[in-house]
């Protein structure tokens, strides 16, 4: 009796299995026989090159300290043009610039290192937080300190209309100086 048990359970697991498969096959078909009449959209060609509109670019002035050897030499400031993407977000814009004035200068030869934010008060005080290891790439004295400060307070007054100082903070905390000389409770411009 155990015998025949097993096989009638047997038998109608595999009739079951068989009538899935087919309502499933007969579905599949008409499924696939409405949708041959469908006409389907053009799809680009994803190979292609994307030609992407030309960005808009606006001519910005980075101002940067190098050091003299000549002692007797006043500190200057030199600057160069760069291009930016006009329109930009104001943040990004100010970030490459304060990045590229310490570049420029010769601190750090990283493109994102030097800055880590910089943020706009509504009184026209532009507060830029410095990477905490900015001033062990310094070298020199109070001039490399007070020029790398000035270039990017001047980068910055010159770049935005909306800014009229700079104040500094280190690693997101206010510090007394930046390495020693100079004191960042100065505002700069």
């Amino acid at each position: 009796m155990k015998l025949f048990l097993k096989f009638c359970v047997s038998l109608l697991l595999v009739l079951t299995v068989v009538l899935v498969t087919l309502l499933t096959y007969r579905s599949e078909k008409f499924s696939k026989k409405q949708f041959q009449d469908v006409a389907l959209p053009d799809v680009p060609n994803l190979l292609e090159p994307v030609v992407l509109a030309p960005k808009e670019m606006q001519t910005v002035t980075i101002f940067y300290f190098q050091p003299s050897q000549k002692t007797s030499e006043k500190m200057i400031l030199k600057s160069i043009q760069k291009q930016f993407i006009k329109n930009a977000d104001p943040g990004e814009k100010a970030l490459f610039l304060a990045r590229s004035s310490i570049r420029e200068s010769g601190f750090s030869a990283k493109i994102r290192t030097g800055v880590e934010q910089v943020f706009f008060l509504q009184d026209g005080t532009a507060i830029v937080d410095l990477e905490r290891k900015l001033p062990a790439q310094l070298k020199g004295s109070l001039t490399s300190e007070l020029g790398l400060l000035r270039s990017i307070a001047r980068t910055l007054t010159i770049n935005f209309d909306s800014i009229k100082g700079v104040q500094f903070i280190l690693g997101g905390q206010d510090a007394e100086t930046l390495a020693g000389h100079i004191s960042l409770a100065t505002m700069f411009r």
